[in-house]
């Protein structure tokens, strides 16, 4: 199982979207080149 995760290693901008059935994460892109993690909530 992944993890969501936004980081930065070695000047390298790592994204790991996790996984979608037990973290309910996805990475999004706002704007070119502007990324996000999303937490999906069923309540919302």
């Amino acid at each position: 199982i992944h993890t969501p995760a936004d980081k930065e290693l070695h000047g390298i901008h790592y994204i790991n979207t996790g996984d979608w059935v037990e973290s309910c994460t996805a990475v999004v892109e706002k704007e070119p080149g502007v990324f996000e993690t999303i937490h999906y909530n069923i309540d919302r």
